[in-house]
């Protein structure tokens, strides 16, 4: 069983259907997801991560880049070797650039309907003229846009409000992306298929 550790609920819905569409069935059941809050949670997570290394776990953990990759690998990695932890680690986007979900989001949303991202990035232009006065939204609300964008019925409505994207509506979405190759080839990599 491979225990995958990410940083909050928008991930774990992610790497869920991530999960679903682009691995092999047989593999796609030895994923358990987990959320931890966060890089700045490992600290708290410390004796988890021992249990699931005693108990012969997989344990991977994929967390944002944010704005330095360099400084939070180096981060995590010092964290890992200080406690004698053994996990692999993928950093949002594309585990060798700065950003988070968001930014990969943006690379794999569908081409067809890539002008609703081009009329965020004009309101973010224009409040860029006042910034003294008013703040730039969060990159999480141009993707909440994004996907608000798409008509939905009450129940899908409801569900954008508890951070469901609909990864797995193709228009929307592009899972086949080339961006997302180096992600999808880190949840392979040393995972063998469960026997039926």
């Amino acid at each position: 069983m491979v225990k995958l550790l990410v940083e909050g609920k928008s991930d774990l819905r992610f790497l869920e259907d991530l999960i679903e569409v682009r691995l092999d069935k047989n593999k796609a059941t030895d994923f358990e997801i987990t959320e931890v809050g966060g890089w700045n949670n490992l600290e708290k997570n410390t004796p988890t991560i021992k249990r699931l290394n005693d108990e012969g776990h997989s344990v991977k953990i994929i967390f944002d880049a944010d704005d330095d990759y360099q400084e939070r690998r180096a981060y995590i990695e010092k964290f890992k070797a200080n406690n004698n932890l053994n996990f692999d680690i993928f950093l949002l986007p594309d585990n060798s650039l700065s950003g988070d979900l968001e930014t990969l989001l943006e690379c794999i949303a569908n081409d067809k309907h890539r002008r609703v991202l081009d009329c965020f990035q004009q309101y973010e232009d224009c409040l860029k003229k006042y910034e003294k006065t008013y703040a730039l939204p969060i990159r999480k609300s141009k993707i909440y846009a994004y996907v608000d964008a798409f008509p939905k019925t009450n129940e899908q409505k409801k569900e954008l409000k508890k951070e469901n994207f609909f990864y797995k509506d193709s228009e929307i979405w592009n899972l086949d992306s080339e961006a997302l190759r180096p992600l999808v080839d880190f949840l392979n990599r040393g995972i063998t298929p469960s026997q039926p």
